[in-house]
Parts: structure tokens; sequence; C-alpha cells
């Protein structure tokens, strides 16, 4: 598509949407798959829904952990792209 209409081979970016328990436990593979990879997002709408991957409930809390229950989340795909320069 880059040659087709006239861009240099590479200038098309990739992001990539985290949005599955499987896209989480292959999220390192994820990452490192491509150079084109600029951005990656976590999406926990699929497994936030009560019939979604991991079955968490949106708005569930877990008391004995006062912060964000999707902070291992976050900090496992940000880490992810940390040695992939992807943000």
């Amino acid at each position: 598509m880059e040659e087709v209409h006239g861009l240099p081979v590479g200038h098309i970016g990739i992001e990539a949407q985290i949005e599955t328990t499987r896209g989480l436990i292959n999220v390192e593979e994820i990452c490192a798959a491509s150079p084109r990879l600029e951005y990656h997002h976590f999406r926990p709408r699929r497994l936030r829904r009560v019939d979604g991957d991991a079955g968490a409930h949106r708005g569930v809390q877990i008391p004995e952990y006062p912060g964000d229950h999707f902070n291992y989340v976050f900090s496992k795909i940000l880490m992810a792209g940390r040695p992939t320069g992807s943000r």
C-alpha cells in the first residue's frame, strides 16, 4: 500500500489493541512483532464484560487491594512496550 500510494516503505506505523486475556498473555510478542509498532492500547471492555474473557464485572472492587484492579494489566503492557520503543 505504501508503494501504491507513493509513500516510503516503512512509513505507515501500527497501533495494537490489547483487549483479550490471550492478548495480555502474548503482549510481549505482540509488542516485538514489528518495528512498525508505534502505540499499544489497552481496551478493557471485553475483559470487563460478564461474558467476556476474564469475566471481570465493570466496577468490581477487591477489598484487599485499594488500587485499580487493572494495575497489573497496565504495568504488564507498559513494560512489554518499553524494549521495543512503542508507547
